[in-house]
């Protein structure tokens, strides 16, 4: 939980480290062969390469998804509602309070969705394990429905995302600023 529990996750794909000092050279030669060949033969799930990606450029997706929301309505905003030039100045402050806002609101929402899914993201591992008795396979199990249900808030998560920035542009169409 916590803290130390996002150290273990960036950890985690790293979890096997041997070392061997003050041992003849054979010996500690013989060790390591003999570690190499066990840890190749543990059970390891495919590695996922786009998992990989997005674990690998998570930590920006709040930066992303904030400017992508914000870019998208404004661009919106400034196509589909922009008043004309012949307007009352009120009529462009009424607009100009509405779009800024609203993006600001739209902005700070859509960068804690970005810190959701990054969470999400982190805490798929690829399974890698030693099946021995009943309370391994139960285990194993345990992780593969945590990494679905992980899988399924990133899923949430950027449809949460595209709803969001479709639900703006309609508010902004509706509200007929223009």
């Amino acid at each position: 939980m916590g803290p130390s529990a996002m150290i273990f996750r960036i950890l985690a794909n790293q979890t096997g480290d041997v070392r061997i000092s003050y041992v003849d050279y054979n010996v500690s030669l013989n060790f390591m062969i003999a570690i190499d060949h066990w840890f190749e033969g543990l059970q390891r799930e495919k590695d996922n390469k786009a998992l990989s990606f997005l674990k690998q450029y998570s930590h920006n997706f709040s930066f992303i998804f904030k400017y992508m929301t914000v870019t998208c309505f404004l661009l919106f905003c400034y196509f589909s509602t922009y008043p004309s030039a012949s307007g009352s100045l009120a009529a462009l402050s009424k607009y100009g309070v509405f779009v800024f806002g609203l993006t600001y609101i739209l902005g700070g929402f859509a960068a804690k969705l970005g810190d959701w899914v990054e969470r999400s993201v982190d805490s798929m591992n690829v399974l890698s394990y030693v099946r021995l008795n009943r309370g391994d396979e139960n285990l194993i199990e345990e992780t593969r429905r945590q990494n679905r249900s992980s899988f399924l808030r990133v899923l949430v998560g950027l449809g949460f995302a595209i709803g969001v920035n479709i639900l703006s542009s309609y508010l902004a169409s509706s509200i007929g600023i223009d």
